[in-house]
């Protein structure tokens, strides 16, 4: 029964057997309540935005003169385990304001502070512009300033005499993997585009690792046929007449079987004497 695009089918995520639709909607995904897609994208929403705000950080800090090996101590002392110590990471001590943080730069917060001002307002409105001012700047600690932009590079004199094979304008872009949606979730949670992209890289590693596979058993093949060769081609003195021979086994002692036969006739003589 299907209503809406929504079917009856369990839920994979409570198991309750109501109303599902997929989880990234037209993009596919697995089946899943309202209730369940809805906690599912709050969560993956305020994950994702202050993963974005906590990469620029770690970028502006890197820009800044920080060092790479520092990151690994601010974990630390984000996640609060040397704290119960006394010890104090790279003088990062609590967070005092405990503000959360919107994806605003300083530029922007500056130019708000500027309008909100209590000189740019009438006295009936000093109190309230005196207020939102204070929490504005509050917040300067928790913004960062905006990338600078990327200068132009010159573009150099074209070279009719270079063939270039890169593609055309009309040619589709090459569509991003995981997708922002997908990015922060596991393989079950992949919507159907990310799915079957994942699957073609599976299928060209398992194909290049069956290649390598065949590659190295065919050297081991050849290795193996160059020391049998060799170990033919090796000469052997003959035990009978002392002649040097090259025997089809490599524990041949005699060059022929009259040779065999000699000796094993004078083996038996010399028992009998």
């Amino acid at each position: 029964m299907s209503i809406n695009g929504s079917t009856i089918s369990p839920c994979v995520k409570c198991g309750s057997h109501t109303f599902v639709s997929p989880l990234h909607d037209d993009k596919g995904g697995p089946l899943m309540c309202p209730v369940c897609q809805g906690k599912w994208h709050a969560e993956h929403s305020r994950r994702r935005k202050w993963g974005r705000i906590i990469i620029k950080a770690m970028k502006f800090y890197q820009r800044e003169g920080g060092s790479w090996n520092d990151f690994d101590k601010m974990k630390f002392a984000a996640g609060g385990i040397f704290e119960s110590y006394g010890v104090d990471l790279l003088g990062y001590g609590a967070d005092t304001i405990g503000a959360e943080v919107g994806d605003i730069t300083a530029e922007l917060l500056a130019d708000t502070i500027q309008l909100t001002h209590p000189d740019k307002h009438p006295p009936e409105r000093n109190v309230m512009a005196t207020r939102v001012t204070q929490e504005l700047l509050a917040l300067k600690p928790f913004v960062f300033p905006a990338p600078p932009p990327e200068p132009k590079k010159a573009r150099k004199p074209r070279d009719d005499s270079l063939s270039e094979t890169g593609g055309t304008i009309k040619d589709p872009s090459q569509p991003k993997y995981p997708c922002e949606v997908c990015a922060g979730t596991t393989l079950s949670f992949y919507c159907d585009p990310c799915r079957a992209e994942w699957k073609k890289r599976e299928q060209k590693e398992r194909e290049g690792q069956n290649a390598k596979r065949r590659r190295y058993n065919a050297q081991q093949r050849q290795r193996y046929a160059a020391r049998q060769w060799r170990r033919r081609s090796r000469l052997t003195a003959c035990e009978g007449c002392s002649e040097q021979f090259k025997g089809k086994r490599n524990d041949a002692r005699y060059c022929s079987a009259a040779c065999r036969q000699r000796s094993y006739r004078q083996r038996r003589e010399v028992g009998h004497a």
